[in-house]
């Protein structure tokens, strides 16, 4: 087997990897003309290889950065010879695909760089459910407020003291009734722990 036929096989496994793996591979050249474009590729992005061929990648996928993302992205890629970063691009029928998206510097002998490659992983799903949560998140908490306000304005209303502490005995809660009884204002044994409060009660029963 010649060197030249083993560089060949190399090659071919090589490739054969890229365009096995899930994730989008793209190459350009330092302008940021694509120069290859896997299967994966043509599937998130929705445009074929024949399609993208000499391109410009930002015009093609649409990426939503901004300059000043843009500016450091360059310079990340300049002096640390790679970016890694959540962003938002465009499918080829609009939709919006978020990906991580990871690109590195390909040098040449010299260690000048003669383009890059860049590393798309689809996270559109995972951003969907993200955001699914936050909302129901913010759901509860107004629930939770607008409960807090009801119970509140109860406990307020009532003739009986009324306090609540937490699992250390640190005051959670007094109302009016009751912050009268003890002649101290709320706001000054909210998060304080009972016994150190009133010492002498300590095994008194009063509580």
């Amino acid at each position: 087997i010649t060197e030249q036929s083993k560089k060949q096989d190399q090659f071919s496994y090589l490739s054969n990897l890229v365009e096995q793996t899930h994730d989008a591979i793209f190459s350009t050249d330092t302008n940021f003309a694509l120069m290859s474009w896997n299967r994966a590729a043509e599937k998130l992005y929705g445009y074929t290889r024949k399609q993208v061929m000499g391109q410009q990648l930002a015009e093609l996928i649409r990426s939503r950065l901004t300059d000043t993302e843009r500016r450091k992205a360059l310079n990340d890629l300049k002096e640390k010879g790679f970016y890694h970063k959540e962003s938002a691009f465009s499918h080829k029928d609009g939709n919006t695909i978020h990906v991580l998206a990871s690109v590195s510097c390909i040098f040449n002998e010299n260690n000048e760089i003669t383009g890059y490659v860049g590393i798309h992983k689809d996270i559109t799903e995972r951003k969907k459910l993200e955001k699914e949560l936050t909302l129901a998140n913010e759901q509860l908490e107004e629930k939770v407020k607008v409960k807090t306000a009801e119970l509140t304005g109860i406990f307020e209303r009532i003739t009986d003291a009324f306090v609540a502490f937490d699992k250390n005995w640190c005051y959670t809660y007094i109302n009016k009734k009751a912050a009268e009884l003890i002649k101290k204002d709320p706001a000054d044994l909210l998060g304080k722990n009972v016994w150190e409060i009133f010492p002498a009660s300590v095994g008194s029963g009063t509580w």
